[in-house]
């Protein structure tokens, strides 16, 4: 059923609201695992549920049989609650397929969300879609103001609007802004071009980032399109203003991601950066404090403020 929320003179379609009744808190976990040159991010909340955002890799081969797969099972993870695809690209996408197709006995997959994009006959979507309905997997799709609520802990939905044509695939990428008390953290797939315009008009309204409840700043930016030279720009940096930056990319990658460019804007606002291609898988806890631990690196590292007195 879709609802419509009005917003500084604007209607903005909730293509998917779901809110659950807050449960005990516990710890907000995020993941950022190493897939080569690829994205696949693990979610779990404080109140139990699984979130999957991408899981594709065009530098390791069944991506979602042997790098992601394994994970969830050292983890006893029986049930994904929402497996979000954030774009049709191959290096988002083919793990999550993997994943679908061999479901069943040993884990379960609640729903499968896709951007409500104008064309979704293209061919990573309609694999996706197709292989969800052999599977009995429900399918959905986010657009701009959907809101997955989950007691304190938020994920809004800032891109693409609703039956949105952008140019290109990663013009659409879903971006989610999650909150979780005085944590937040920008989830931004491979946002490029419209998409990035898009949401750089939602950050500098002041009625629409109180409207949806957006910090002023955040805690961590996960860097577009695995640090391409052109991502990330110094105008959305200025509104994000990252504490600290998570890169996804492969080791010695053809692409020479991440760009000299890309780090130097982030060092120019002063975030920290972790990179997947040197720390391997990334580990984010947030109790009291923030703890990001790199899985090659020795020891944590951890916010010097607290978030949760």
């Amino acid at each position: 059923m879709r609802r419509y929320r009005r917003l500084a003179g604007q209607v903005i379609p909730f293509v998917l609201i779901l809110v659950l009744l807050p449960v005990p808190s516990g710890s907000l976990e995020l993941v950022v695992l190493d897939v080569g040159q690829g994205d696949g991010i693990y979610l779990h909340t404080p109140s139990g549920q699984n979130i999957l955002v991408d899981g594709g890799s065009t530098s390791e081969n069944q991506v979602g049989k042997y790098r992601i797969l394994p994970f969830l099972k050292t983890r006893g993870i029986r049930y994904i609650n929402y497996m979000i695809a954030t774009h049709a690209d191959e290096d988002h996408i083919n793990g999550l397929a993997e994943l679908m197709q061999m479901s069943g006995d040993s884990y379960r997959i609640g729903t499968l969300l896709l951007p409500d994009v104008a064309d979704k006959a293209q061919e990573g979507y309609q694999l996706l879609i197709q292989t969800a309905q052999t599977k009995n997997i429900t399918v959905a799709y986010l657009s701009s103001g959907a809101n997955l609520t989950y007691g304190a802990l938020s994920l809004l939905c800032l891109n693409p609007p609703s039956g949105s044509g952008f140019s290109s695939a990663n013009d659409e990428s879903i971006v989610l802004s999650l909150r979780y008390n005085d944590f937040s953290c920008l989830l931004t797939g491979d946002l490029a071009g419209e998409g990035e315009e898009e949401v750089r008009r939602i950050l500098a309204s002041a009625s629409l980032r109180k409207a949806y409840n957006i910090p002023e700043h955040y805690t961590l930016l996960k860097i577009a399109h695995h640090g391409s030279k052109n991502s990330s720009d110094e105008e959305l940096l200025s509104l994000i203003r990252p504490e600290y930056a998570l890169i996804s990319c492969g080791r010695h990658n053809r692409y020479g991601h991440p760009h000299k460019e890309l780090l130097q804007r982030l060092k120019n606002c002063h975030a920290g950066i972790f990179r997947t291609d040197q720390s391997g898988a990334l580990t984010v806890t947030v109790k009291r404090r923030v703890t990001i631990r790199g899985y090659l690196d020795k020891t944590p590292s951890k916010l010097a403020r607290i978030l949760f007195p």
